[in-house]
């Protein structure tokens, strides 16, 4: 819980309380958890591995995510689909 950035100033109750009926998925290298262009209304913890942000996917990474890191929190907030891929770049 503590390598996780959004929860750092959490009571980790709280945040426990929060994530104990949330899901978990497991991405190969390669898997695509984010796809362009796609409306979105989950975030993403990233509690191992690594995932890369892509805006185009023939095109080099433009962010890295590592374990605490977060994706999809852009699209969720604004209400509009997602601005770019989000693909494991490792197991994750």
């Amino acid at each position: 819980m503590e390598q996780i950035l959004v929860f750092r100033r959490l009571d980790p109750s709280s945040a426990r309380g929060l994530l104990k009926n949330c899901g978990t998925r497991d991405l190969k290298f390669g898997d695509v958890l984010i796809r362009a262009g796609v409306p979105n209304q989950s975030l993403y913890l990233v509690l191992v591995g690594r995932l890369c942000v892509y805006l185009n996917l023939d095109q080099d990474f433009i962010a890295e995510l590592r374990t605490g890191e977060v994706a999809g929190e852009i699209s969720l907030i604004s209400g509009e689909p997602t601005s770019a891929f989000v693909v494991a770049d490792e197991d994750s």
